[in-house]
């Protein structure tokens, strides 16, 4: 009987690779006959099978143009963010230096944001100020 058992799956295995071999060259045996058949074919068929597979690309980058229009879109919306915000660094920037040249100079009232104030009130907007300024100005530099 152990005899037998060990034959059949022998002899199972033995058709599992054969049916495995035999599936693999008769894939091959059907690739090459389509190339051979398409190298065969007339060059009008061939060309209508290239324009075909050209619209179908086509159709493809016609597709994927919008995602691409939005992309751009915001790009140039984040480069205005970044001219803006870099404007009001430089302006805010410029301010304070004048209002810190005004207090060196022992003014009696300075101008600041647009305002004219005691120095003691220039200095407590000039200190709140210079803290927005770094915060900002670190955003822009990450």
């Amino acid at each position: 009987m152990r005899c037998c058992s060990i034959t059949k799956k022998v002899v199972f295995a033995a058709v599992a690779v054969a049916l495995v071999v035999g599936i693999y060259h008769f894939g091959s045996y059907i690739k090459d006959q389509v190339k051979h058949a398409e190298r065969n074919l007339p060059p009008e068929v061939r060309l209508k099978m290239v324009k075909d597979k050209v619209a179908k690309l086509d159709h493809e980058i016609d597709k994927n143009w919008t995602p691409i229009a939005q992309l751009e879109h915001e790009i140039k919306g984040l480069k205005k963010d970044v001219a803006n915000e870099q404007a009001w660094l430089d302006g805010k920037k410029a301010d304070m230096q004048a209002a810190a040249g005004d207090l060196e100079a022992k003014v009696q009232n300075v101008s600041y944001n647009n305002k004219t104030m005691k120095p003691a009130e220039a200095r407590k907007a000039l200190a709140k100020d210079v803290d927005i300024y770094k915060a900002r100005s670190q955003k822009m530099d990450a």
